[in-house]
């Protein structure tokens, strides 16, 4: 029984219409030898019996068959990007385009009887016989009684003489094998460009390569071998001359060039830079000048797909998905999360339905890659919210004449023109629509703190309303959120409409780890400030390489004021301090208060002392990208000078572990014995970290002072906690 692995629905639909094409054969042969033997056509000579004439037509029913079980399942080995892109196309592009028939290999057969030995001619004459048989063959793709061409299991043999006389003849042999070798790779490019046209997922690009290589074939390769055919003095040295300039000059390189686009399926962009590859490697000017030419039409149509995006942000003309962006709007068969979802973070109602595809950008294109990308986004975004005509005029005014004859160094320079005229008229919508710049401003305010303690009366609400005691399904949007908006008012923070598009969730991760469980009391998940969901757009201006530095310094802050508040309150209320530990304690909490009191004015100061300049800066910025350009470079030098990147991570890390410590003990969760075991390492490490960093510079001296010693993790287990927090002058 076989087992079919078929390469796709156009390689099933292909083989079954062959299959039933040999049927069709089969019955009106049968038709056709009856109506013969009816009317008794005695000037017909059928040398060949029916039956024989019928085992190979079933023979070539059974090979179509064989053919298609043993096909290579190229599918299988493409990326998973070509694979969605062929699913796309199954689905989108219809069969309605015309189907190039594939028969170039000889299919006429030639049957013993009426076979030449080519031995029986005159020897004068056998260079002239063979000469003009085989451009018959080669030419006119039809076999003859001297020389005969087969296709079997997809390669080509050619028939002319039993070895004996190839034996007695070896320079008629080998000029003739080196035109069949021309001939058998003429056929297979022949066969292979028929293939790629009749395959409807291989897009505009191909197609043009397919009628560039036919027309080159007739003016160079045909009319050559015409010429030969009417020539006088034949002889097979000068047909192997000919044949083997064919060959070596135009037909190897481009068979092996329309070999690989077969196999690997190279398609839009990815085509253009192969053919540019393929340049290189060849000096033949007739050849690199084919190739210019379907560069040249392939790029042109680049220029008209990316006229069309950058004013109307559509992609009717990309029928093939050829270029680099793809519009997943044009059908059901996929969706986003088919592709990868690297910066979903950032993703807008845009990204949903647009995706770049790094593989499809010619070489030449790569320096406006993003520029491209966002000019769609940013039209996309201002369209949705219903900008003013002023702003996008400026998109339905471009046409195809504005890339007319550029060159490709000054396309790009185009594209960046255009770009930031793009990108100055988003911006002026964002100041319409959300006060961007003074949105801007506020972040620092609204993630740091900075001028404000809200922070800290966000940890209050929290404890005052026994959020701790709760389980974290329970913890819904609309509570936290509530307490968020409290929190803002309390620090009037919510003077202007920025604090509106602020939500406080929990950690995605927290919610898996921490699902159906009840968290101590002196614990809490992680707090994440984000900007709302549902204001997709604002992620233009404020990116997750912009917001997702700011919310871990909201956490660490919320962390430290959250322990500030629970040790205050436990120290006020002067709960449990009868007993010895009394006086350590007490100077315990008040190291602890200074530890972290510093830290954060620390940090805050950092921020403010950047803050006047990045102002000034955000009312120069020109443009969307000049605005998160500015605020990149405010954070970069924020986390830098505050010690909060990845290369002090320990810092943070080690200060967020001391905190949560005396959370747990300011919860009863924890004994003051127990505080001191469980918080003597972290101060430890700690101290360790910044004396063996000396990168880290007055932070070390403004958290311990300028004279302690380095005590390491073991040294802290024994210490008395007070004597490690205290400020050595």
């Amino acid at each position: 029984m076989l087992s079919f692995s078929y390469r796709n629905e156009k390689l099933q639909s292909w083989g079954i219409f062959r299959v039933v094409k040999s049927f069709l054969r089969i019955i009106f042969f049968e038709k056709w030898l009856g109506f013969v033997s009816f009317f008794g056509f005695s000037g017909l000579r059928i040398s060949f019996s029916f039956s024989f004439c019928k085992l190979i037509i079933y023979t070539s029913l059974v090979n179509n068959f064989i053919k298609m079980a043993i096909e290579p399942d190229i599918l299988s080995k493409l990326p998973f990007w070509k694979k969605l892109r062929r699913q796309i196309l199954l689905k989108v592009v219809h069969d309605n385009f015309f189907e190039y028939d594939d028969c170039f290999v000889p299919t006429n057969i030639v049957h013993s009887a009426q076979k030449k030995n080519i031995a029986d001619i005159r020897e004068d004459d056998r260079e002239t016989v063979l000469f003009d048989h085989f451009l018959i063959n080669c030419r006119r793709g039809m076999n003859t009684p001297f020389i005969q061409c087969v296709q079997a299991e997809n390669k080509i043999i050619w028939f002319w003489s039993d070895d004996f006389f190839k034996k007695q003849n070896a320079n008629l042999c080998r000029w003739l094998d080196d035109c069949f070798r021309m001939a058998t790779t003429l056929f297979e490019l022949q066969l292979i460009t028929t293939r790629l046209r009749n395959d409807k997922t291989r897009g505009y690009m191909i197609n043009v390569f397919c009628s560039f290589v036919v027309r080159f074939l007739r003016k160079n390769v045909f009319d050559p071998l015409d010429e030969l055919y009417k020539m006088e003095g034949k002889n097979l040295l000068t047909l192997q001359k000919c044949c083997m300039d064919l060959h070596a000059k135009f037909l190897k390189p481009l068979y092996r060039i329309a070999n690989q686009i077969e196999k690997e399926d190279i398609i839009g962009g990815e085509f253009i830079n192969f053919l540019f590859d393929q340049k290189s490697l060849h000096e033949n000017r007739f050849l690199t000048s084919i190739l210019d030419d379907i560069i040249s039409l392939s790029i042109e149509r680049y220029y008209q797909i990316i006229v069309e995006w950058v004013s109307s942000c559509t992609l009717a003309l990309d029928v093939g998905h050829e270029f680099f962006i793809w519009d997943l709007r044009k059908q059901n068969v996929v969706d986003r999360s088919s592709f990868d979802v690297t910066g979903k973070l950032d993703w807008s109602d845009f990204d949903n339905y647009f995706i770049l595809i790094p593989q499809l950008i010619p070489v030449d294109f790569l320096p406006v890659k993003d520029q491209i990308f966002k000019f769609g986004k940013y039209l996309y975004t201002m369209r949705q919210q219903n900008a003013g005509l002023t702003l996008l005029s400026f998109h339905y005014s471009l046409e195809a004449s504005v890339f007319k004859n550029l060159s490709l160094g000054k396309f790009c320079d185009k594209i960046n023109e255009l770009f930031e005229k793009c990108s100055t008229n988003t911006l002026e919508h964002f100041k319409q629509k959300y006060d961007i710049i003074n949105f801007a401003k506020k972040l620092p305010s609204f993630f740091i703190g900075l001028n404000t303690n809200w922070i800290y009366e966000l940890a209050e609400l929290f404890e005052k309303n026994n959020f701790t005691n709760i389980d974290i399904e329970k913890l819904t949007s609309n509570k936290l959120n509530g307490l968020l908006t409290q929190a803002f008012r309390y620090a009037q923070l919510d003077t202007t409409m920025h604090y509106k598009y602020f939500e406080l969730n929990i950690s995605p991760f927290t919610k898996i780890k921490s699902e159906g469980i009840t968290p101590k009391k002196g614990t809490f998940p992680a707090l994440e400030l984000n900007i709302a969901q549902n204001n997709h757009v604002l992620k233009l201006a404020f990116p997750a390489k912009i917001l997702e530095p700011y919310r871990r310094v909201f956490f660490l802050l919320f962390v430290i004021n959250r322990a500030r508040y629970l040790v205050h309150m436990k120290f006020y209320l002067r709960e449990n301090f009868n007993n010895p530990w009394a006086v350590q304690e007490c100077a315990t909490i008040y190291l602890f208060n200074r530890l972290i009191n510093v830290y954060q004015e620390y940090i805050c100061g950092i921020a403010a002392k950047e803050y006047n300049n990045f102002v000034k800066k955000l009312e120069k910025v020109k443009n969307l990208d000049e605005l998160v350009q500015v605020q990149l470079e405010y954070i970069h030098i924020f986390m830098e000078n505050a010690k909060l990147d990845q290369e002090y991570l320990p810092i943070r890390q080690l200060i967020e572990g001391i905190a949560n410590q005396f959370c747990l003990y300011a919860c009863n969760e924890l004994t003051f014995f127990e505080l001191n075991k469980s918080v003597s390492p972290f101060v430890g490490k700690l101290k360790h970290f910044l004396l063996t960093n000396r990168k880290v510079g007055e932070l070390k001296n403004l958290l311990f002072g300028s004279s302690y010693s380095e005590v390491g993790e073991a040294a802290g287990c024994y210490e008395p906690l007070w004597k490690l927090l205290q400020y050595s002058y």
